[in-house]
């Protein structure tokens, strides 16, 4: 396998979002090999966003608040939907916050980066992402675009169906929903109030 698809992520990404130091367990291959190079980042027009240390932080405390939190992943990005890329002992994976499911992306960090390029569209939601902009309007880095009926609801994939909100509210009012919803059977009816 070629290992130059880290360096071709980060060749295509913007600059580092933050320039205070990313303190790195050499044990953790994502801050090894991919946040001591860049300190956060955005790529596909910011479908992909990788965290700064600042911003894990902030998402590490809001996990630990809620039972998806797996206390052995390393949550380092997202998608254009708030959903989050993880490192599991060695592993890499897509975890999607309205089901609680965690999608196998790749054995390593290299393959990570592969299978994103090769599939930027399906891993960030680079069209949608895309299409509500050329629309609406350029998103700010602190926004994610949220779904107005929840795609687990049957909510399309669709930029009319999608709204920007605060990334960090709208992964408290996806895990909120997803706490909601986690217990009940498939034939048992919700009331959603907005």
């Amino acid at each position: 396998m070629d290992k130059n698809y880290i360096n071709k992520l980060l060749d295509i990404s913007t600059d580092q979002i933050s320039d205070n130091i990313f303190p790195y367990n050499n044990d953790n291959e994502v801050m090894r090999k991919l946040l001591r190079k860049k300190n956060g980042f955005f790529a596909f027009v910011g479908a992909l966003h990788i965290f700064s240390y600042d911003e894990y932080k902030k998402i590490a405390d809001i996990l630990k608040k809620n039972a998806l939190y797996d206390k052995e992943c390393f949550y380092f990005g997202e998608d254009i939907f708030g959903n989050l890329f993880c490192e599991k002992n060695g592993k890499y994976y897509l975890l999607d916050i309205e089901t609680g499911s965690y999608e196998f992306i790749s054995d390593d960090l290299e393959a990570w980066a592969k299978t994103i390029l090769d599939n930027y569209n399906y891993y960030t939601g680079y069209q949608l992402a895309y299409e509500w902009q050329k629309k609406n309007r350029k998103l700010k880095d602190n926004e994610r675009l949220i779904p107005k009926i929840f795609f687990v609801l049957g909510g399309d994939f669709k930029i009319d169906n999608l709204y920007p909100m605060d990334r960090l509210d709208a992964l408290n009012l996806r895990l909120d929903f997803y706490n909601k919803l986690k217990n009940l059977s498939d034939n048992d009816k919700i009331i959603i109030e907005t």
